[in-house]
């Protein structure tokens, strides 16, 4: 039975019930539970294309915060999931061994393309989060992404009960609709996330205050802000002569 079973999830790629099966489905799209309790707070970001800086300092976590083609390819970690190819998948264990925290997969969810699309996208990054908390025994933050007001519905599913989040400004700090829409998603995560304790922010802004102020809502509920460096900031710090 158990060979009829397997044979039958190989013909219907059915791989990731390996993962989801193993947590709660939550909301209306049955979105799979994951979890980050309290951690070491992170002091600098790295990103997943510049494994030279994964272990920067102890307190280094690995993020995603490029274009999709960059992460979201044929061998990607979701797809390496879906085919259960074993050998990518050691390959992956490999790379990141010596990581302590990841942060979930940065897939863009944009507003004028179907929401089934940027679903499908929300899915894939948390099967990930949830392989390598299963499979690597490593602890993912979720990261906080949406298309628009109306996918605020489901942006929180599955992560109801973490302590620690992660936002990324980029592209939402220059344009006002945008940093608009960032604003709400922040008030509405602090509301809706009874056990949140701290936000983790990817910011390439080379000014400190201006996130802050943008994160007014979640300071004055007592969350804590998080702004850990990066390669970009660094980068901006220095272009704006504001480097230390």
């Amino acid at each position: 039975m158990r060979k009829h079973n397997e044979d039958l999830k190989e013909k219907l790629k059915l791989h990731v019930l390996d993962c989801t099966n193993k947590t709660m489905k939550c909301g209306k799209f049955g979105l799979p539970e994951i979890f980050c309790p309290k951690i070491d707070l992170p002091d600098y970001i790295a990103l997943c294309d510049r494994p030279g800086e994964f272990n920067k300092t102890d307190k280094t976590i690995v993020g995603s915060f490029l274009y999709d083609n960059k992460f979201d390819t044929d061998h990607c970690l979701f797809m390496c999931i879906y085919h259960n190819d074993e050998k990518k998948l050691n390959d992956f264990i490999n790379k990141y061994k010596n990581v302590k925290y990841f942060i979930e997969t940065d897939r863009s969810q944009v507003g004028d393309v179907e929401e089934a699309l940027n679903l499908v996208k929300r899915y894939m990054s948390r099967v990930e989060a949830l392989w390598i908390t299963l499979f690597m025994d490593k602890l993912v933050v979720p990261l906080i992404t949406y298309s628009n007001e109306d996918s605020f519905s489901y942006m929180l599913d599955g992560i109801e009960k973490t302590v620690v989040v992660c936002f990324s400004t980029k592209g939402s700090m220059l344009e006002k609709t945008e940093n608009e829409l960032l604003i709400k998603a922040i008030s509405y995560t602090v509301d809706n996330l009874k056990f949140l304790k701290s936000i983790i922010v990817y910011s390439t802004c080379s000014d400190d205050n201006t996130i802050y102020e943008t994160f007014k809502y979640a300071t004055e509920k007592g969350i804590d802000i998080i702004i850990p460096d990066n390669s970009l900031m660094k980068w901006n710090r220095i272009k704006n002569g504001k480097n230390d």
